[in-house]
């Protein structure tokens, strides 16, 4: 699954926008040639390179709850995650018994 246009909006979603107003970013683009790119907006608003690893740590600081995240894209992904999972709980279920 990819978001469209790229995570970085399900970033600015959380951290910039407090999960408010957040549709718009689902037309953006993430592409670097583009007048304002996702990414340096990201970026601007952290104020250093969002590298995984930032990311992660503001993730685990609690800074970013996806269940907030009601995005197209996000909804779109968190559906389609929970279905495999369930597959393969039923597969794995299945095979235990």
């Amino acid at each position: 699954m990819v978001p469209k246009p790229i995570s970085e909006a399900w970033f600015i979603c959380a951290l910039r926008d407090r999960y408010r107003h957040c549709d718009s970013l689902e037309e953006e683009s993430g592409r670097c040639g583009t007048a304002n790119p996702l990414k340096k907006q990201l970026e601007a608003f952290l104020g250093e390179p969002a590298t995984r690893d930032l990311l992660v740590r503001r993730i685990k600081k609690g800074d970013l709850d996806i269940h907030k995240i009601t995005m197209p894209s996000m909804m779109a992904f968190k559906k389609r995650c929970d279905e495999v999972l369930n597959l393969l709980r039923m597969g794995i279920s299945k095979e235990g018994a």
